[in-house]
């Protein structure tokens, strides 16, 4: 498969899912209630099993890489930092603040990652996205909860900030995972192949129900911060981090799985959080529709270049 080919089939499947979501919603098969209620499913049960079922299956003596995750997880935490420093000089709300500040640093990992990773690798790969994930979900949930606290216009409760990560359902697989692994606890195959079928739901139905939220009629109200947006989470920051990691010395599935890392649009489960947490559900929302189609653009790009580079 060629260079072009290869790029066309990573951005393939993403397109023609959010396509029918669309679709299904200008034929009146898909309402707001719906994808409202289907939504709140896929974050409680859909992705926390196949958050659990992608660590669980990873042969983690193969795939654990200390270096890869700890370069990720400090240059996260270095953006966080930048947006809480930069973002704050532009926006004053403080609803808005938190919530730019999310859809910014927060990425949709799995469900891009999974489609990415496949198209891109091998079994391989997915056992070092799914360590990769154990790592990264919790710690980009935290820093949510984090940004969210400290603008709600009071003192920080740390209880409430530790109660909101503790009940984070991402954040409770990815542990229980862990722990399995860790433990050598071994599930029978029977309900292991029941998880795995659920976990399968997530990825396509996710994206059938995202591109069920577009409304590009709304975006006018925020379209400066949209754009803003988009650019610096899909451009720059991939850019500036992908960069670091090449010259590092990373190179092939790891590379590809930065390249998820860094280059992913927002977290589908950043329009919950804003609005369980106080902030701009309706911006939060804009934003991961914003972020989604212009990743269709930029993953493209990304992967057409590491591949004339010869880099993956």
């Amino acid at each position: 498969m060629g260079i072009f080919g290869l790029s066309f089939k990573v951005v393939f499947p993403l397109l023609s899912l959010m396509v029918l979501g669309y679709f299904l919603k200008t034929r009146g098969l898909l309402d707001k209630s719906t994808i409202k209620s289907m939504n709140g499913l896929i974050f409680r049960v859909f992705l926390p099993v196949n958050l659990f079922m992608n660590i669980y299956s990873s042969d983690i003596n193969k795939t654990f890489d200390l270096f890869l995750i700890l370069y990720a997880c400090v240059s996260l935490v270095v953006i966080f930092i930048i947006l809480c420093l930069i973002v704050p000089a532009f926006i004053k709300d403080r609803s808005d603040k938190s919530t730019v500040i999310q859809g910014i640093s927060r990425s949709n990992i799995i469900l891009y990652g999974i489609f990415i990773v496949e198209a891109i690798s091998d079994s391989d790969g997915l056992g070092l996205l799914g360590v990769m994930v154990a790592f990264v979900i919790p710690l980009l949930n935290i820093l949510a909860v984090l940004i969210f606290e400290m603008n709600r216009g009071q003192k920080i409760n740390a209880g409430k900030v530790l109660k909101g990560i503790a009940s984070n359902p991402l954040i409770i697989a990815s542990v229980l995972a862990v722990l399995m692994l860790s433990l050598k606890i071994n599930i029978p195959a029977l309900i292991t192949g029941t998880l795995d079928n659920l976990s399968r739901i997530a990825a396509p139905l996710s994206m059938v129900l995202l591109g069920g939220t577009f409304v590009f009629s709304s975006v006018k109200k925020h379209i400066v911060w949209l754009a803003v947006s988009s650019i610096v989470k899909l451009v720059i920051f991939p850019a500036i981090f992908l960069s670091i990691a090449i010259l590092i010395g990373i190179r092939g599935v790891e590379l590809v799985v930065l390249m998820v890392v860094f280059g992913s649009p927002t977290a589908i489960s950043s329009f919950s959080m804003a609005e369980e947490m106080g902030g701009n559900s309706a911006l939060a929302g804009e934003i991961i529709m914003a972020t989604s189609v212009v990743s269709i653009v930029t993953i493209f790009f990304w992967v057409y270049l590491f591949n004339v580079l010869n880099l993956i």
